[in-house]
């Protein structure tokens, strides 16, 4: 009698529950001072316009705050950066107005958005002894 040895791989789609927005304000000039302060008070503003759309300072996180040297055809050049995240159920139309709040108020940043979702063990634990078997 043969034996056979079988391998399988399963696959299985869940829809995201929470959102982690990242927001990293930027300058850019010759005076590191001025630049720090110039993101700094770019983040606290836009901080403030987030308790207007109902974001709980909870769900605000500080990432890092960064100055670095550009050097291009003998021409330095500082940039400061600040990010921060904001962990928050995944909704599409609070990701909106988040956005809308930093296009309107004319900040110099980048934005991204993360999702994952809130029983991450428990399907990492479904996977896990679905592979097993």
């Amino acid at each position: 009698m043969g034996k056979f040895e079988i391998e399988g791989y399963a696959k299985r789609r869940v829809k995201c529950d929470i959102a982690t927005i990242h927001v990293t304000f930027r300058a850019i000039g010759v005076n590191a001072a001025e630049l720090s302060k110039k993101v700094m008070d770019e983040c606290d503003d836009f901080i403030q316009k987030l308790s207007k759309l109902s974001i709980k300072p909870q769900n605000i996180q500080y990432a890092s705050d960064r100055t670095s040297t550009n050097s291009y055809q003998n021409k330095t050049e500082l940039e400061a950066t600040r990010e921060i995240c904001i962990r928050m159920p995944f909704d599409l139309k609070v990701i909106n107005h988040v956005q809308g709040a930093l296009m309107h108020g004319k900040y110099n940043y980048t934005m991204y958005v993360d999702g994952d979702i809130s029983n991450r063990h428990e399907v990492q634990h479904l996977s896990f002894f679905c592979n097993r078997e």
